[in-house]
């Protein structure tokens, strides 16, 4: 799927009414979706967002976090999501080398740019869809020195978002749960997806792990949260679960809890999870299937060049 518009404009115009995305128990359909980031873009506009203006956004996963950032890519801005608990001295270090114009606080406090208000106006503002505009800048983990800002235009996004859903079947009627954070690289890759497959998505704030799956198809998961969800004992319904850097033994009891419709109830032919990598602008993903024991080769997708590498099954035991 590659596209002439905006994604949610793209889904708005194949099917407008079908549901989109829930934020907590509010459920908008494409069509609504759109109405909103609409509403959104035409008041950044007004307080003077354009496009290739850099703007920080400093929030938690908050439903009006994600209409933000649909609302900002729709007028051209290039995001900086920042984890509001980051300490006040190191962004006085980052931020003036990441030529940005306003900051966008729905957690915390920012007083070193303009502010952005999160008001809706009537009307629209949309700039043209550029694949190849830059979209977000991601601050790396700075576990070798302060903190870097990778750098991805849309096309990069929905490339990688490509990649992995080439492995994991993601439906117009399966709903991922927004489970990691939009200031880390791997929550902005459930959002891609969603975007790229047409299909649902939930945001949830503040709520228990298996509460938040409520209705959810689709999980990202760290390992600590996938051995907090095994041993719940909430039912929690499944299809698939996208997990990073999983330990051997996490594998194998998700794939012995497959079939316990008390716990965690996986579909075994759906039991894939996911090793994802970055580096040198690359990402990759490995398939680990705990039904099957099968070995795939490594998934490479080059941001903003669309190439990819199919994995094949080698035979063997996931490792």
């Amino acid at each position: 799927m590659s596209f002439t518009d905006w994604p949610w404009r793209h889904w708005r115009a194949q099917f407008a009414d079908k549901p989109a995305l829930r934020l907590n128990d509010e459920v908008l359909s494409w069509q609504q979706l759109c109405a909103r980031v609409d509403r959104l873009a035409a008041e950044f506009h007004l307080q003077g967002v354009e496009e290739g203006n850099g703007v920080l956004l400093l929030a938690h996963n908050y439903p009006q976090t994600l209409l933000a950032w649909l609302a900002l890519l729709q007028c051209g801005a290039r995001i900086l999501p920042v984890n509001p608990q980051l300490p006040r001295p190191l962004l006085d270090v980052l931020l003036p080398q990441m030529t940005l114009r306003f900051a966008l606080v729905l957690d915390g406090t920012f007083d070193g740019l303009p502010g952005l208000s999160m008001r809706e106006h009537a009307g629209e503002y949309c700039v043209a869809w550029q694949p190849a505009r830059l979209a977000s800048m991601t601050l790396t983990s700075g576990s070798t020195g302060l903190p870097k800002a990778a750098v991805h235009t849309c096309d990069a996004h929905l490339a990688s978002a490509r990649g992995v859903l080439a492995l994991m079947p993601y439906g117009e009627d399966d709903d991922w749960l927004l489970s990691l954070p939009l200031f880390h690289v791997s929550g902005q890759g459930i959002l891609w997806r969603w975007l790229q497959a047409g299909a649902r998505l939930t945001v949830r704030e503040k709520q228990p792990l298996a509460q938040a799956l409520r209705g959810c198809t689709h999980a990202s998961l760290v390992p600590t949260q996938l051995w907090r969800l095994l041993n719940t004992h909430q039912p929690v319904a499944l299809k698939a679960v996208l997990l990073g850097g999983p330990p051997s033994l996490l594998i194998d009891a998700a794939g012995a809890r497959a079939g316990d419709s008390h716990l965690l109830r996986l579909r075994p032919d759906r039991v894939c999870l996911y090793r994802l990598r970055e580096s040198g602008g690359r990402r990759a993903g490995r398939r680990l299937c705990a039904a099957g024991q099968e070995r795939c080769r490594w998934l490479t997708v080059k941001s903003g060049s669309g190439q990819r590498v199919w994995p094949q099954a080698t035979g063997g035991t996931a490792n």
